[in-house]
């Protein structure tokens, strides 16, 4: 450990810890660095905008399904504007690795009313749709002009983009097949049914992996006292969560695990940590 480190507290470094995810990124790009042309940089920007955007219209959707006591439909939408949020996130994320200009602009108002489920469901697919082709003209624009860095970046989101258009047509078209009262009824139970699986199936990953870390570390640091045992959960966490996020596909549904068990390990490190040094909270 260097001087530095051993003059931190224990706060610190679990704080360090907590917000040192760069290890296992999902969308680290090694590549050389090269500049990014102006317009792309802007039409990044503009992107980024059109995410917070969807964010936007998916909580407007979720409110339609929530005020409707629809909680499968709704989950399905609550799911969705996180995922845009995520995503903006992201696009805001690379300008800044760029070093360009980040300019947040004003939000279309957008409605949270529909004349009918199916209209709602409808909407989603629509404005999927209207998503790929900003995405594919941005992708195909990086490409034209030779900005690698910025094409592989888009890829994981042209990709999306084809998954995210067959769900939403899916849901629309099973909507309306459903039709109204019990037909509809049994297809928002059945959506429940289906984000409570996946949930309960992230949890069980995360909590498996988590329990990973914290017996591996647990060896080692009653042997140890004070910043070298800190070091110890940290080295050690950070080599299993890498090796745990690396084993799938970074892109996958299903990785949303590395959200569940980044969580999952902070709490446990403070819980060790607690543990070790007496404090009572930790009972």
């Amino acid at each position: 450990m260097n001087q530095n480190d051993s003059q931190k507290t224990v706060a610190d470094l679990l704080s360090e810890f907590n917000d040192s995810s760069g290890f296992i990124s999902k969308s680290k790009i090694n590549l050389s660095e090269q500049d990014a042309p102006k317009n792309l940089q802007d039409e990044v920007c503009k992107q980024m905008n059109r995410e917070f955007g969807s964010y936007y219209i998916y909580f407007g959707l979720y409110s339609y399904f929530k005020s409707r006591a629809l909680d499968g439909f709704a989950g399905f939408m609550k799911d969705a504007y996180e995922e845009e949020l995520e995503h903006a996130g992201k696009f805001h994320d690379y300008l800044i690795s760029i070093n360009a200009d980040v300019e947040l602009e004003d939000i279309d108002k957008c409605s949270a009313k529909f004349a009918s489920a199916v209209a709602a469901t409808k909407a989603a697919y629509d404005h999927e749709c209207v998503m790929s082709r900003n995405i594919g003209k941005l992708y195909n624009q990086a490409k034209e002009e030779g900005d690698d860095r910025l094409a592989v970046f888009l890829q994981a989101f042209v990709d999306e983009q084809r998954d995210e258009e067959q769900k939403t047509y899916d849901l629309w078209t099973r909507t309306k097949l459903a039709g109204d009262g019990a037909g509809l009824l049994t297809l928002d139970h059945d959506l429940k049914e289906d984000l409570e699986e996946v949930k309960e199936s992230l949890d069980e990953k995360a909590s498996a992996l988590s329990l990973a870390v914290f017996a591996t570390t647990m060896t080692k640091i009653p042997f140890q006292t004070g910043e070298d045992r800190i070091h110890t959960i940290r080295v050690s966490t950070k080599n299993i969560c890498k090796d745990a996020i690396l084993q799938g596909d970074p892109e996958d549904e299903n990785n949303k695990i590395y959200d569940f068990l980044r969580l999952g390990i902070i709490k446990l490190l403070k819980q060790a940590v607690d543990k070790q040094e007496g404090n009572p909270s930790a009972e």
